[in-house]
């Protein structure tokens, strides 16, 4: 009987042993099932960082895209607001000016073309920082009259001196209406 029991216990030692070793066998397959999925996940995720590195330059590209169109576009708008306001006149560069935009603001022809009756002096009626006057003397009138507008491009834009012109254009139209009724009494 002792030998039966001692069998029995064998018996269950061995089946015990054959569902543990069948436990482990599962254990080590799911690990390795695990371990495989684990791998794929992790190129699955690479492959998603490579694809959202390469959106994020993309998008990088493109928003630097589109501040080169705004940027352009501002600019476009700028110049197209300078001509509007200037009407047919321009802004231009002399080399006896470094520094400064000229604006005519009449005609060269109408001055006698002395040096030494020309002047630049400070705006005092706009009293804009960066504004001066060309003076010179009126070959008809003989009296000293604004040639042009100098704009110290160090304290004034194209567009800020844009801008003062369609603000102060009409001191200068008044000034052209009283010579051209002085050109037709003479």
């Amino acid at each position: 009987q002792k030998l039966a029991e001692v069998g029995v216990k064998l018996h269950e030692e061995a089946e015990a042993r054959i569902h543990a070793e069948m436990l482990l066998t599962h254990s080590e397959s799911m690990r390795e099932q695990l371990v495989q999925r684990l791998e794929q996940t992790n190129l699955e995720k690479e492959a998603v960082l490579e694809k959202l590195a390469a959106a994020q330059k993309q998008v990088a590209r493109e928003q630097e895209t589109v501040e080169n169109l705004k940027s352009q576009y501002d600019r476009a708008a700028q110049q197209i607001e300078i001509k509007d306001s200037l009407a047919g006149k321009a802004l231009e560069v002399w080399p006896m000016f470094p520094n400064k935009r000229v604006l005519r603001v009449a005609e060269s022809e109408e001055f006698d073309g002395r040096i030494s009756a020309e002047y630049r002096v400070k705006d005092m009626e706009s009293n804009e920082k960066g504004v001066s006057l060309l003076m010179g003397r009126n070959a008809a009138t003989k009296t000293s009259e604004p040639q042009c507008v100098l704009f110290d491009s160090a304290i004034m834009s194209d567009l800020e001196a844009a801008r003062w012109w369609v603000a102060n254009q009409h001191r200068f139209e008044k000034l052209n209406r009283r010579r051209a009724a002085f050109k037709q009494a003479a």
